[in-house]
């Protein structure tokens, strides 16, 4: 989302005139994801204070806004210049942006100015996402970094995003620790129509890092976290669906930075991700290739497999079943429904085609 807001005021014998206090109208800028247009719009606001005269603005939201202003000004200095870049941080009220003073006859001052969410100064970390679904599941990337659908390098914002292809209502699941900024899920199934783009219900988190993740195409009502919450690494967070502009029920995943300080008419950038998976870490996942969860904790331990011997240890009372794969796509149980002792557990395999990869599915 990016917002534009413009402010004009005479200086009145050194003064301002207090009745302007401008509040930013948002509008859209997204070509394969675009925030809905009746979501709660992430604006702050920008006004001329007149004791001292000076440039402020207030952001009431839990995410920062940046943007930048331009100042047009006769007979007025600013001690930030004309055109500069702000931030404004969460819950915040009367930032100072620019002390003014009057320079001669006849003061005028009017201002310009676009913003959106994030911290134009963050710098994303080295962090290794978790994947987006649950643990024990298997999904395909349909579209990858650069796909040619809707990632192109012409929409900064979705250039380096990750589509998975998925079912209507698969769980979904938070990639890294985070708040929740954004929330929209009015939305109905939508299509493979660009006129849908805002028509997507989607939900953002902010991360420690000044990035955030961007889940979009959730099924109507179907988030299940509300603005404000603090979600963990694994989390759920809703459902997968089919809003918006889509070809397809898919999850469209992206790590966003505000960028104006590299280009104000494209306010945020797409910043690549890299997962721990099963099938390596930390990797860039490439379109085409299906990706599940490392089998390296309690939740999804490790299964060893020495000859036709396999052998496990999970804690005590855990049921489970474990299954087997030659493509890593269709499972089939090779086990009964068993209970953990808690000491490692063992059993021989007798199937006569070639397995690549055995998994054990926690029963709740």
């Amino acid at each position: 989302m990016r917002a534009f807001a413009t402010g004009w005021c005479k200086l009145l014998g050194g003064g301002l005139n207090l009745s302007l206090f401008v509040a930013f109208t948002a509008f859209t800028s997204f070509t394969s994801f675009t925030p809905s247009a009746n979501a709660q719009e992430l604006k702050g606001n920008l006004y001329f204070s007149q004791s001292p005269l000076e440039v402020r603005g207030a952001n009431p939201h839990l995410v920062p806004i940046s943007g930048r202003i331009t100042l047009d000004l006769s007979n007025v200095s600013s001690t930030a210049g004309t055109s500069f870049l702000f931030v404004l941080p969460p819950n915040s009220t009367n930032v100072v942006l620019s002390s003014l003073a009057v320079t001669g006859p006849s003061p005028a001052a009017n201002f310009q100015a676009t913003s959106g969410p994030g911290d134009y100064r963050a710098v994303p970390d080295d962090y290794v996402y978790a994947l987006p679904f649950e643990v024990g599941e298997i999904f395909r990337v349909d579209q990858g970094e650069g796909g040619s659908f809707s990632h192109q390098s012409s929409s900064p914002q979705n250039h380096l995003a990750i589509d998975f292809g998925m079912a209507v209502g698969t769980p979904l699941h938070a990639i890294r620790d985070g708040i929740v900024f954004e929330v929209v899920e009015d939305k109905p199934s939508g299509g493979n129509d660009p006129n849908l783009a805002g028509d997507a219900n989607y939900v953002r988190v902010l991360h420690s890092d000044g990035t955030f993740a961007e889940y979009v195409h959730l099924r109507q009502n179907g988030v299940s976290v509300e603005l404000g919450d603090t979600v963990e690494r694994g989390q759920m967070i809703g459902f997968s669906g089919d809003s918006g502009y889509v070809d397809g029920a898919h999850l469209h995943l992206s790590l966003i930075r505000n960028n104006f300080d590299n280009n104000p008419t494209a306010p945020f950038r797409s910043v690549s991700m890299t997962f721990d998976t099963a099938q390596g870490s930390p990797i860039v996942l490439q379109q085409g290739t299906t990706y599940s969860h490392p089998s390296t904790t309690a939740e999804a331990p490790r299964i060893l497999l020495d000859g036709i011997t396999l052998s496990w240890t999970v804690p005590a009372g855990t049921s489970f079943q474990v299954e087997a794969s030659t493509d890593l796509v269709t499972w089939t149980a090779v086990s009964q429904v068993l209970e953990s002792t808690g000491a490692r557990m063992t059993a021989t395999t007798n199937r006569s085609n070639p397995v690549e990869l055995y998994r054990m599915r926690l029963i709740p």
